[in-house]
């Protein structure tokens, strides 16, 4: 059914993720919207399937990843992080559409807002963020390098980045579907739709 993706990813291991080349500093330095489908198979703690993973070359890091059918985000910037767990269930085998905008502009603190189908919840306070110059590490998908190996995996499909998203935009990927069928509401950073023959 359209409800489901053509294809999707297994999070399985560190190894399982997907690297994106070519993203800098410079394109998400306001912030930025990821968007993702994930297929939530376990509530197995200490599996932790990773949704987005970003590093620059001082190991300042953004990675949001899945606990207990919560997701948490991680920020750490020089020496101080935070870890923050957004207060709603993923429900279980079943796709579920995702947005995590995060807001850089003020210098003295950073927000997630996180959107669950089209239901955005509270923006979530964060150390303020900011990468340094140039390339940034971003991986989706995979698992944390803590993770336990599991029997039930979670799966991640159609996902993108853009500049922070308005409600609207979040509402019209989040009618796309997993396939991400239509046009998308902006230019994106990166977008892609998983294939069956994509490996």
């Amino acid at each position: 059914t359209a409800k489901d993706p053509h294809a999707s990813i297994p999070m399985i291991d560190p190894k399982s993720a997907i690297e994106i080349t070519g993203l800098n500093k410079i394109d998400i330095e306001k912030g930025f919207t990821f968007v993702f489908w994930i297929l939530n198979d376990h509530a197995q703690s200490q599996y932790k399937p990773s949704c987005l993973f970003l590093q620059d070359s001082k190991m300042n890091t953004i990675n949001a990843f899945i606990s207990s059918s919560y997701i948490f985000c991680y920020e750490k910037i020089n020496e101080l992080n935070s870890t923050g767990k957004i207060d709603r269930l993923i429900p279980s085998n079943q796709w579920t559409f995702v947005a995590l905008t995060f807001d850089f502009k003020s210098p003295s603190i950073s927000y997630l807002i996180p959107t669950f189908g089209v239901h955005s919840m509270d923006p979530m306070e964060y150390i303020p963020m900011s990468f340094q110059p140039g390339p940034i590490t971003c991986k989706i998908g995979g698992t944390t390098e803590n993770s336990v190996k599991s029997d039930c995996i979670s799966q991640i499909a159609t996902f993108g980045m853009f500049n922070p998203l308005d409600q609207d935009s979040i509402t019209i990927l989040s009618q796309m579907g997993p396939r991400g069928i239509g046009t998308l509401p902006k230019q994106p950073l990166f977008y892609y739709t998983v294939n069956e023959n994509s490996g």
